[in-house]
């Protein structure tokens, strides 16, 4: 898939991360300028995502993780982050935040951009226009928040940017 923006042009090269196919990924990841390692709310990191991350460290390439099916039940934000710095040696700064999981997913929390981005499961399961804050003690996210919060929220505990607030800081990291 090739795309631009910006005036650069970006070709993205999907490799499955499956082992039947690590070859063809292999090869892949000898042609590349960056990549983005997906993994599994669920399952964290994976053999072949060690690996696959061993042939891009040992190449020097940029890599950006994304945490995926965070719609799904899935293991604690946090200790996907610690399995993230244990597991791979990396520097984790996070740039948004989950705010529930599973059935009670809400969205994220855009910490670079300070916006709430809110996923209705309704019409289609789209997300909402972000809405812009001005902080984590913004009135305006707990507001948003009360309002699409599901009766489940108030029995489980659910992660969201407010509880959050005290644990996590907006990333430092220059170019972020």
């Amino acid at each position: 898939m090739t795309f631009e923006s910006d005036g650069l042009t970006y070709n993205l090269l999907d490799t499955p991360g499956h082992q039947d196919f690590s070859e063809d990924t292999y090869r892949t990841l000898t042609a590349v300028d960056s990549a983005i390692m997906v993994l599994d709310a669920a399952k964290g990191i994976e053999e072949q995502t060690k690996k696959l991350f061993e042939v891009c460290r040992l190449r020097d390439v940029p890599i950006i993780t994304f945490v995926n099916k965070l719609d799904r039940e899935s293991r604690d934000p946090f200790d996907l982050l610690d399995e993230i710095e244990q597991t791979l040696a990396l520097d984790v700064t996070p740039a948004s935040w989950p705010i529930g999981m599973g059935r009670d997913f809400l969205g994220t929390y855009d910490l670079v951009a300070d916006a709430l981005l809110l996923f209705d499961r309704r019409d289609g399961a789209r997300l909402t226009e972000p809405v812009r804050c001005s902080g984590l003690d913004d009135p305006k996210l707990a507001e948003h928040l009360r309002r699409r919060r599901s009766p489940n929220c108030a029995r489980r505990s659910t992660w969201c940017a407010a509880s959050a607030r005290n644990s996590i800081s907006p990333p430092t990291a220059p170019g972020i």
